[in-house]
């Protein structure tokens, strides 16, 4: 997938998250949002309408000729993020995580859990491999 389609892809599950906004559609909310974002936009989205809010999304349709404009997107910073599940309740507290972000400039963070550091849990040559093999793939 090119980097146009990306962005492509991501504005309109971005426009789309805008419009279920408007529209209260917390089934495609919840679809296309993650879990914990969903979440506080549910509650956020409840607040308002207590407070008889009503949110509206404008779009200019005819632009300049009475053409639309395209929306200009751009990836400004992208970050490799390895060892954490998208899963957020799968992820242990930040704290039983070694975080190595010394090539974070080079757009990679890896978090590799603290247990896998403690000399205990390799017992011999061929059990520290194993468990490695095994762990390390998460990492």
């Amino acid at each position: 997938m090119s980097k146009g389609q990306l962005l492509k892809h991501l504005f309109k599950i971005y426009r789309g998250i805008l419009l279920a906004s408007t529209e209260k559609d917390n089934e495609f909310l919840s679809e296309y949002c993650e879990e914990n974002f969903y979440n506080v936009l549910k509650e956020k989205l409840k607040f308002f309408e207590k407070l008889g809010y009503q949110l509206e999304l404008v779009e200019d349709m005819k632009g300049e000729n009475n053409e639309r404009i395209n929306p200009e997107m751009h990836l400004y910073d992208c970050i490799i993020i390895k060892g954490l599940s998208i899963d957020r309740k799968k992820n242990m507290p930040e704290t039983n995580y070694s975080v190595c972000n010394d090539i974070e400039d080079m757009g990679f963070i890896s978090y590799i859990p603290n247990y896998l550091s403690d000399p205990m849990n390799f017992k011999n040559k061929e059990q520290a491999e194993e468990k490695l093999k095994l762990e390390f793939k998460n990492v």
